[in-house]
């Protein structure tokens, strides 16, 4: 879910733009690390992966409008205006594709923000913030076959302002280009192993001679139970074979012991 507590510093230029446009309150969507692949002019895109079978519970699923949903999904794209730190403008389309699977924001715009925000490969300590916002005055999208009975956002259009931090911490040359944060691996769970002394190869079991009824019939010694599976689970099955005797289980002696030695 977006985290709508993050703080947000508005310049006076931004804050009256957003004023003039009558839009809501910008709301924190999602933040990547920059990589490499995000800034080569010839990829022209911003990339959020996201596996389809995540889809449903990403941060940019959860802004779009179902007509929006359908622009995004199933033609050529949402038109968006975005703004930057310095209230440059730009015109991107947000495009969800499955190939990869992840959202973008393409379109010439993009490298239009890579170059007036001087972002380069050799030099990419950046982490970018997408924040959102609505307003009436944003142009709509172009008509389209079949979706006219689908619901927009009763407060206008989407609008995006991307931010960005510096973060020396980050290693621009490491490995892998984009983040995962939103597309987690299931874990496999490894099977669990019986201990050493409980398994028993087909040769050793062949060697024995001794079938499932001869085991039942003869008896076992604690000795051998001890070495097939272990001390504490031999006392555990001795316990389970006395509740399951038909005897009466035999009992210690009682002892007439006074409360007082017993304290």
């Amino acid at each position: 879910a977006p985290l709508v507590n993050r703080p947000l510093h508005l310049s006076e230029a931004q804050r009256q733009h957003l004023e003039t446009l009558g839009a809501t309150a910008p709301q924190f969507v999602i933040m990547k690390s920059l990589q490499m692949s995000d800034v080569d002019r010839n990829q022209n895109r911003l990339l959020f992966s996201c596996k389809r079978e995540f889809l449903e519970g990403h941060p940019i699923t959860g802004i779009l409008a179902e007509k929006e949903t359908r622009h995004v999904h199933h033609h050529r794209g949402l038109s968006v205006v975005v703004q930057d730190d310095h209230s440059n403008q730009f015109n991107f389309t947000l495009k969800y594709l499955d190939s990869n699977g992840g959202y973008r924001f393409i379109g010439t715009g993009w490298n239009d923000f890579v170059s007036k925000n001087k972002l380069v490969k050799d030099d990419l300590h950046f982490v970018i913030e997408v924040w959102a916002f609505r307003s009436p005055e944003l142009p709509g999208q172009p008509k389209v076959p079949g979706i006219e009975g689908l619901q927009g956002h009763p407060d206008g259009a989407l609008g995006f302002l991307l931010r960005l931090h510096h973060d020396e911490s980050r290693d621009v040359h490491r490995g892998g280009e984009e983040e995962r944060e939103f597309a987690p691996r299931p874990v496999k769970q490894k099977k669990r192993q019986a201990p050493a002394k409980a398994v028993r190869s087909k040769k050793q079991l062949a060697g024995a001679h001794v079938s499932q009824g001869e085991a039942v019939a003869r008896d076992v010694t604690r000795a051998e139970i001890v070495e097939a599976v272990g001390e504490e689970m031999a006392d555990a099955l001795f316990g389970l074979l006395m509740l399951r005797s038909s005897a009466p289980v035999p009992m210690p002696p009682f002892e007439n012991t006074t409360c007082a030695k017993v304290c």
